[in-house]
């Protein structure tokens, strides 16, 4: 069920932030079909598909996250689109209950098969939290099975934080924000 719904928001998503126009650099009377996608840039001007660069770093923290966890292989590259900070936030705190207390700082989201950036986010620096969202989207390809979704949490944290103290760069998660992610915790919305 939450892989259907994942897939309809996915396509949502498609339809709302996708013009379905020429690729990048093509004109409009002779735009074969092709992989790259003609994204709008917003009226802040940031464009929303990233850059050669940054899927070659992806590439790379994904070898590091084979070598690191008990995940082996990535059959599917998760698509990575830039959306506005309100727009990550408004997804992750519409599904919690009222009163929950919301946070300004997401910087990104996993929706398979697509991960949600906020427009500001620059890979340098912040590469722990492509570790963490590479994770998630290792997780739902594999069809890990976890009690509940903090245990995904927990796991993906881990191995945020493997990385964290292997590079030095990056935010630690604290032992007690880790000892909180248990299927036990009332904030476990997911049950």
């Amino acid at each position: 069920m939450c892989r259907i719904a994942g897939f309809v928001l996915a396509a949502c998503l498609l339809v709302v932030f996708l013009d379905g126009g020429p690729a990048r650099g093509q004109s409009s009377s002779n735009a074969a079909p092709t992989a790259a996608l003609n994204v709008p840039s917003n009226e802040a001007g940031f464009d929303p598909i990233p850059p050669p660069e940054f899927l070659a770093e992806v590439d790379r923290i994904v070898e590091w996250i084979f070598e690191n966890s008990p995940y082996d292989r990535m059959d599917t590259m998760p698509a990575f689109v830039k959306v506005p900070r309100t727009t990550i936030n408004y997804i992750v705190y519409s599904q919690l209950p009222e009163g929950y207390q919301q946070q300004d700082c997401i910087n990104a989201l996993y929706t398979p098969p697509i991960i949600l950036l906020a427009e500001d986010f620059e890979s340098v620096g912040c590469n722990f939290t492509l570790v963490h969202e590479l994770v998630h989207h290792l997780q739902w390809e594999s069809a890990a099975e976890f009690r509940c979704t903090l245990e995904a949490e927990r796991e993906a944290y881990e191995i945020q934080a493997l990385w964290v103290m292997e590079t030095g760069i990056g935010e630690m998660p604290s032992p007690l924000f880790l000892r909180r992610l248990t299927c036990n915790n009332p904030h476990d919305f997911s049950r």
